[in-house]
């Protein structure tokens, strides 16, 4: 899980799956489920990974309408398939997304 350095859109529309986590670097909870998607993506080179911060993209915050910290927007082939906001259940993001690679994979 990197830092957000490129364009969310070209990103989706590049990658076969992706991971957005909105959060503010001043939340510890937030930041702990931080650190463990980043461990749990290493794991799938697939996926790519970006954790975006409040104070250094106010502008994609408004654009996505985050009002909750933390959020976690999946995108499986462009098309967003997962939405979480607020504190939610690292597992269920967990379990999902890697339901819906193994699906992309055996459809291609």
């Amino acid at each position: 899980m990197k830092e957000l350095v490129e364009d969310m859109s070209v990103l989706i529309k590049q990658a076969p799956a992706c991971l957005f986590y909105f959060s503010d670097p001043s939340d510890l909870p937030s930041l702990s489920i931080m650190e463990r998607l980043k461990s749990w993506v290493r794991r799938f080179p697939q996926i790519e990974a970006r954790y975006i911060f409040l104070n250094q993209h106010p502008e994609l915050f408004e654009k996505y309408e985050i009002v909750n910290i933390p959020t976690a927007f999946v995108y499986i082939k462009g098309t967003c398939v997962l939405e979480y906001h607020g504190y939610f259940s690292v597992d269920d993001l967990m379990r999902y997304t890697e339901n819906y690679i193994y699906v992309m994979e055996v459809l291609s």
